[in-house]
C-alpha cells in the first residue's frame, strides 16, 4: 500500500482472484488498494460482480479483461486426429518443468502409443541473454536419452496471438508442467 500510494501517474490494479469471504485484513487492504487505483482489472464478469458486491467502489473504474480459453476452442474440431496431441507453450526456461513432462512420456507412450507432444516456444529472453540456447537445445537430447524421438515435436517460436488457440484446438491435453 505504501508503494502504491507513492506512485505517480495512473495506477491500475489487476486482481487475479476475488474472494467471496475475505478476512478483515484482506478486505481492508483490497479496499485501500482499489481506492488508490484509477482502474481495477478483473478476468471475468462474475469476478466483477463479486468485487462490486463485496467492496464499495465506483463501478466505472472496474474493467473486465477476459482471461481463459479463446472462443475458437469451443467450435467444431472437425475430424478426429490420427494421434493424441499433448502440448505446452510459452517462453522456455529450466524452471518450467518440461523435464517432468518428458520424463513421464515413456510410461504414457507405452500405455498410449498414438500420443505425441508439441513443445512450442522460444527461450525466455533473460535466459537467452545469460545462457544462450543451452536449455532449449538440451531438450531434444533429453528426449533422445529417453528413446522418444518420434512422439515429441519442438517448435522454436513464440506463438502469435492466434497461435495458442490453433495449437490448443488441435490438442487433447494441454500441460503446464511448472
Amino acid at each position: 500500500l505504501d508503494g502504491a500510494g507513492e506512485l505517480e501517474g495512473p495506477v491500475a490494479v489487476t486482481l487475479h482472484n476475488v474472494l467471496s469471504h475475505p478476512s478483515r485484513n484482506q478486505r481492508k487492504i483490497l479496499e485501500e488498494l482499489c481506492a488508490l487505483a484509477d482502474r481495477v482489472v478483473v478476468f471475468t464478469e462474475s469476478s466483477r460482480a463479486l468485487l462490486l458486491e463485496t467492496h464499495p467502489m465506483d463501478p466505472s473504474k472496474v474493467a473486465v479483461v477476459a482471461h481463459g480459453a479463446p472462443p475458437e476452442l469451443f467450435s467444431d474440431r472437425g475430424e478426429e486426429p490420427a494421434a493424441t496431441r499433448i502440448s505446452t507453450f510459452g517462453l522456455l526456461s529450466d524452471n518450467k518443468g518440461l523435464e517432468l513432462l518428458l520424463s513421464a512420456l515413456p510410461t504414457v507412450v507405452r500405455e498410449y502409443p498414438d500420443v505425441f507432444v508439441t513443445v512450442a516456444g522460444r527461450t525466455h529472453p533473460e535466459v537467452h541473454r545469460r545462457e544462450g540456447e543451452r536449455y532449449r537445445q538440451g531438450l531434444p537430447d533429453t528426449v533422445t536419452g529417453l528413446g522418444l524421438e518420434r512422439p515429441v515435436e519442438f517448435r522454436n517460436d513464440f506463438l502469435s496471438p492466434e497461435g495458442p488457440a490453433r495449437l490448443l484446438k488441435a490438442t487433447a491435453i494441454s500441460v503446464t508442467p511448472y
